[in-house]
């Protein structure tokens, strides 16, 4: 038993091997080379499967074997199903087996025991109708469901060579001899048995007892008891033996076994097993070609994978069945599809990669771009390197072993501020130096000050929206949570991490490379969200259970709390951290190179003496760094005129500031207008994002007073052409115009204008309550303007500042300190002026982009109070003397509105006022249902202190939103057993299609002693079509003995399109003595286009004995629309008792059935043609059916039964769909004998269904006077 290789996955299986019984199965693991089972290999199964699988491989395949778990297209079927649940990426499926020859004698496919017969195709010969005189079998499988795969015709197009053959033939002697060695102690069971044991009886002669035996034997039957019992024993006929050429020859040749003989060709599948030499050669004749062979399998692997079916001859499909040579003939089998396996061409990984990389699909655009960031303007905002700086990280040992290490790997890069590191981690994505092996490289640059680029959720974004533009083969990963969350997806860090690990384990992932630069500038709940799952994968585990290679390089200032989490992993292989202040003497001799290389560049016109004397003093500054010699070159490249002389340069150097801060004052102080340049200052502090050039435009013109109309502001701002430089020279080089957008020049730029000081004129000097009254009044004068208040359809409706003010004043307004809240309350408020309960123009245009969800009509106490506006809730309430509990829109009331955001100190002020936390309609039932949902503690404790209970109706609410696990987690720690976790919440969230197994799993992990497992959540279970199995299974798995499987659990089941028929298999595996089928399990059945018919069968085959087909069994199946119609009535009908008659209502179903009323009617009347009456009730039924195919039909087969009256044109025109097809057909069919009467031109003008030619010429012909012209 060889060791498997490492990481091997289910995906790396391209070949399966699929026994029936299990000797072919025994047979098949001795063709193995190697067999991977037991702790060595744990593949695991997908979700839905439940087969037993063995591994191993065959030369350069990995092979998964697949035993069966019964004989039969069914149970074949269902477990092929399974089988591509788990093994994705098969590309060749043997059946591998034995099976009942057809003998052939005298052709060039005389067949002995233990040759091969190979498919070239199958037909179903128990599949097509029983015509009155004979059973018609329905064409080949190949033309109904698909030819043969390429890649299998190619190779049956060799085997038909003789070369072919040959070969296969002899490396088939050669690997049934190998078989026979490794049996050991079994290797008689692969010998072939002596020539004497090969019988062929005629096929008339039947396997039974002489005529005086006491037993069921006839002339023409056969008992059980001689069936089981051996010629030799049974005494039959040695006369009656066939003669054979291929057996004479071998007499007279002397040789001892015959040679394999290989023949490809049709086969024959069916659910029975062929006991008759009669039927044999009859059904083998009958096809053309003839069949080569019988089996039981075929036809349930044969569309579900490309399929080869080769198996050997044990028995020739007669009654003298012959178990001597079954071992013999499985081994044969075995070593065949080894030999033919050996020649198969296996598709290597990067063809694979190839092929998956598809053009993405509508579902995958969207969720390109639900993903999608500026991630690449975002590096690029960051300047390249010099050339010789860097080079003390490149030539680093660490960062060598980092980049060198093939295993999953963490590096931390921590330096000081301004030292470079933004600048090194774009040198490393742009000079590709992130691995020395093919890789896929991912990044993000956080910035403190863009609202956009300081959370987690959109660094993980950023990386899988660039992972699988990479690599189209990966997105199916997110195929599953974007279907769960939708575009909440991408604010779902922790499921956004899940699909990163799952990609990075996929084999076709290679090595990815994750980058995140500045973590520090990332919120604090979002760098913590990191970390947190940073250790989790490298140090609890994770990567030493994944084949991933996942590498993470994270680049911050060494700040204490990053360095304490940062401290937890140093112990760890995986993690190493390089800090930029061990590498000080490094850096600050890159720096002198730069310091030299930046004055010979801006210093040209200076002497040398004095560029000499400038880079020496810069050189000699303490904590140089490549932020302060950008500031300081920046100062004096601004008056270099006042330098031209040798001693201005001393003069120069004495006055340069010693720190950055003091260049930032220095830079500062050199404005031309000091209150604009901190109008503008403000403006940038207090900005969520950075703004263009057109925004700061008129965010600093509306500083100056208020306008009218747009038209107005627009004659005032200043040139856009020109408003660069008017930016520059207010602020000089403290800020910057990256890409369009104006931005800080560094972080450390707002720290200076915040960071407490004295005696300085700008340091210090600014604080964030005053800088969202600046960008506050900004806004409000921008959303007042006239003439904006328009249709949301045509927005945006001006200048892009009027967008940022309507997504941002809120914030604003909220960020000023009490007294300027106060003060601005009453012109805010007009902001949340609703007219006719219409949203204003800046919420509708939110509301554009799905935020916020207040739906006409609203309140505009609602309104206010959903952005948290207090003292605007306040003033609506006091001064204008509304109801608190005024209703309207998505949330009902005030008080939910704000319950379900979280603003606890307006719920209190609501609720002093009398807000009723239950009144009310809208999205939520009560205020603390909305607070649970939204998972608000703080709210939830304040509501139940105030009267509020937590219900089971509360909880049950609330597993329909996708936060219940994180607030039914937080309710149970804060309340314990005051929140139930009942029967009925569990069955809640089983029914649930997005994450109900997720809330099923964690239920039964966190809180399974505290409820039972009831019908009622088996029945819940049973209706979801996405994990209702998966459900089912673990329930069943982990509770057994409580699941109590009722009638209502195999309704919702049949009824269940995906996996109806796999949770009716496993309930009944599992409860098969408990289970009643009822008439409602039957009839949903009936009701199952996608799976109705295989539960109908497995019914029938498993508990058919339980229930009995009646005459209105039969009805309902006749109104039925299963995935195969007159198949699921056909099989009924030949259950039903000749002594019970067909009823008139089956006749009526099918007659209204538009899905399949034709197939079933002409079952009906081949089968019981006599108790089948075509009544003119049933004409009208066919009149009234949605499809014109029933009265084709019917006008073909069945033109006496009509009765052409008034009442049947009437029906047809009245027929929208197809009435117009109907009436044609009529008239075509009896021409002037069809009643078309006044009343029914009128009626078809009505339903536009009498314009076809032919009716219109009979019109003419009618009513060629004033009748028709009205028709007309």
């Amino acid at each position: 038993m060889a060791t498997p290789p490492p990481g091997l996955r289910r995906e790396d299986f391209q070949i399966a091997f699929i026994c029936a019984v299990g000797c072919e199965y025994e047979a098949v693991a001795f063709a193995l080379d190697h067999i991977w089972d037991g702790e060595e290999v744990q593949l695991g199964n997908a979700p839905e499967d439940y087969n037993k699988y063995t591994v191993g491989r065959i030369a350069n395949h990995n092979i998964v074997v697949l035993l069966l778990p019964g004989m039969g297209k069914v149970d074949a079927a269902s477990a092929a199903n399974r089988l591509r649940l788990s093994y994705t990426g098969i590309k060749l499926a043997i059946l591998v087996g034995i099976c009942g020859g057809v003998p052939e004698i005298g052709t060039d496919k005389e067949l002995l025991l233990g040759d091969v017969v190979i498919s070239k195709s199958i037909v179903q010969y128990d599949l097509g109708k029983q015509q009155p005189s004979n059973f018609v079998i329905k064409g080949t499988i190949e033309d109904s469901l698909g030819r043969p795969h390429e890649s299998v015709r190619s190779v049956t197009a060799v085997l038909e060579t003789d070369r072919g053959r040959e070969k296969l033939q002899q490396r088939t002697a050669e690997i049934l001899q190998s078989i026979q060695e490794k049996a050991g102690d079994r290797k008689c069971r692969y010998t072939q048995p002596k020539p004497e044991a090969d019988l062929l009886f005629e096929p008339q002669y039947l396997h039974r007892h002489p005529n005086h035996h006491p037993c069921e034997c006839s002339e023409h039957t056969v008992c059980d008891v001689a069936l089981g019992t051996s010629c030799r024993d049974l005494g039959c006929d040695l006369s009656r033996l066939v003669s054979r050429r291929r057996l004479t020859k071998r007499k007279y040749d002397g040789t001892i076994a015959h040679e394999l003989q290989i023949v490809v060709g049709r086969l024959g599948s069916g659910d029975t097993v062929m006991k008759s030499g009669l039927d044999r050669d009859r059904i083998a004749k009958a096809q053309k070609p003839p069949l080569v062979a019988f089996e039981m399998e075929g036809a349930g692997v044969w569309d579900r994978f490309p399929c080869l079916i080769v198996k050997a001859v044990c028995d020739y499909a007669d009654s003298h069945k012959n178990k001597d040579f079954q071992h013999f003939a499985a081994a044969r089998a075995a070593a065949a599809a080894r030999a033919i396996l050996e020649g198969f061409p296996r598709i290597d990984d990067a063809a694979q990669r190839s092929a998956h990389r598809r053009e993405p699909n509508e579902n995958d655009m969207k969720l390109l771009e639900l993903l999608a960031t500026e991630h690449e303007k975002y590096k690029n905002f960051n300047p390249r390197k010099h050339d010789g700086t860097c080079e003390w990280f490149f030539k680093d040992q660490k960062y060598q072993k980092w980049l060198q290490s093939t295993a999953s790997s963490i590096i931390w890069i921590s330096a000081g501020p301004g030292c470079g590191k933004s600048v090194l981690t774009r040198s490393l994505i742009d000079g590709g130096r992130l691995s020395t092996n093919p890789t896929t490289v991912c990044y993000f640059f956080f910035k403190f000050d863009d609202v956009n680029r300081i959370n987690s959720h959109d660094a993980l974004s950023a990386i899988l929206h660039q992972l699988f533009t990479q690599n189209r083969s990966l997105i199916h990963h997110s195929t599953e949570p974007y279907s769960n969350y939708g575009d909440k997806l991408r604010n779902n860090f922790h499921e956004l991490w899940r699909i990163l690990l799952e990609c990075a384990s996929d084999p076709a992932a290679g090595e990815i490379v994750c980058v995140l630069d500045a973590l520090d500038e990332c919120s604090h709940e979002g760098w913590e969200e990191i970390l947190q799952m940073l250790q989790n994968f490298y140090f609890n585990n994770q990567v030493h259970a994944s084949p991933s290679r996942l590498k993470f390089l994270i680049t911050s200032r060494p700040y204490d709390f990053l360095e304490a989490r940062f401290a937890e992993m140093a112990s760890a292989e995986f993690y190493c951290r390089l800090d930029g202040d061990d590498k000080s003497e490094e850096i600050r001799q890159e720096i002198n190179l730069f310091i030299d290389h930046k004055v010979n560049d801006f210093a040209k016109g200076f002497r040398e003496q004095a560029r000499r004397r400038i880079s020496d003093a810069l050189k000699d500054m303490k904590n140089c760094n490549y932020l302060y010699l950008r500031l300081i070159l920046g100062i004096i490249n601004g008056s270099r005129s006042a330098y031209s002389k040798p001693s201005d340069i001393e003069e120069l150097l004495s006055c340069l500031p010693p720190s950055v801060f003091d260049a930032y004052e220095t830079i500062l102080a050199r404005s031309q207008d000091e209150k604009k340049a901190r109008h503008l200052l403000n403006i940038m502090l207090a900005a969520t994002k950075p703004l263009t050039l057109g925004e700061v435009n008129y965010s600093l013109t509306l500083q100056a007073k208020s306008f009218g109309n747009i038209a107005e502001i627009e004659d005032d701002v200043w040139d856009h052409e020109s408003f660069k430089s008017v930016v520059r020279n207010l602020c000089g080089l403290f800020i910057t115009v990256i890409d369009h957008r104006v931005v800080f020049i560094h972080q450390t730029a707002q720290e200076f204008l915040t960071t407490p000081t004295q005696s300085k004129k700008w340091m210090g000097t600014f604080d964030m309550y005053s800088a969202h009254r600046t960008m506050f009044t900004s806004c409000i004068r921008m959303l007042s303007l006239d003439g904006l208040d328009i249709d949301v359809h045509t927005f945006p409706p001006g200048p892009n500042f009027w967008r940022y003010a309507a997504e941002n004043w809120t914030i604003h307004f909220n960020s000023q300190d009490d007294d300027s809240r106060e003060t601005l309350c009453k012109a805010t408020r007009e902001l949340c002026r609703t007219q006719s309960r219409q949203l204003p123009a800046w919420a509708r245009y939110l509301q554009s982009y799905g935020f916020p969800p207040l739906p006409a009509p609203v309140a505009d106490l609602t309104l206010a109070s959903y952005f948290n506006l207090l003292e605007v809730v306040e003033y609506i309430i006091n001064e204008e003397n509304v109801d608190v509990n005024s209703e309207g829109g998505y949330f009902g009331t005030a008080i939910k509105a704000g319950a379900a955001r979280g603003h606890l100190k307006l719920v209190k002020t609501l609720i002093s006022h009398g807000a009723d936390c239950d009144a009310g309609c809208g999205h939520f039932r009560t205020a603390l249902l909305a607070a649970v949902v939204e998972v608000h503690p703080e709210v939830i404790d304040y509501l139940l202190s105030n009267g509020s209970k937590i219900t089971e109706e509360l909880v049950i609410a609330s597993v329909s939103y996708s936060s219940f696990r994180k607030s039914i987690t937080s309710l149970k720690e804060t309340y314990g057993k005051e929140v139930e976790i009942t029967a009925d919440v569990v069955a809640a969230a089983a029914a649930k299609t997005d994450d109900g197994r997720d809330i099923v799993t964690f239920l039964l992990e966190r809180y399974g002693n505290e409820f039972k497992i009831t019908e009622g959540i088996l029945a819940s279970a049973a209706t979801n079509n996405k994990h209702g199995l998966v459900i089912i299974a673990q329930l069943l798995n982990e509770r057994r003995e409580e699941c109590i499987v009722t009638e209502k659990t195999l309704e919702n089941a049949a009824l269940n399109k995906e996996y109806g028929y796999f949770i009716i298999a496993k309930l009944l595996d599992n409860h098969r003595g408990n289970i009643v089928i009822t008439d409602g399990v039957l009839e949903n059945a009936f009701l199952n286009r996608v799976c109705g018919h295989l539960i109908i069968m497995l019914l029938l085959e498993k508990c058919g004995h339980r229930f009995s087909v009646t005459p209105k069994l039969i009805e309902n199946a006749a109104s039925g629309c299963t995935e195969r119609p007159s198949e699921t009535v056909a099989v009924l009908l030949n259950r039903l008792g000749k002594e019970l008659k067909i009823t008139p209502g089956t006749v009526m179903n099918a007659a209204q059935n538009a899905f399949c009323g034709v197939a079933i009617l002409g079952l009906l009347l081949e089968k019981r043609g006599s108790e089948v009456e075509i009544t003119q009730e049933v004409i009208m039924a066919a009149a009234e059916n949605n499809s014109e195919a029933v009265m084709r039909y019917l006008l073909i087969y069945c033109p006496m039964s009509f009765e052409l009256t008034e009442e049947l044109s009437l029906a047809i025109v009245r027929n929208a769909q197809a009435g117009e097809e109907m009436m044609d057909m009529l008239v075509e069919t009896f021409g002037d004998e069809v009643q078309i009467t006044k009343e029914v031109i009128f009626a078809g003008k009505r339903n536009n269904t009498l314009g076809s030619p032919r009716v219109t010429s009979l019109l003419r012909k009618k009513y060629a006077g004033n009748a028709f012209q009205k028709y007309q």
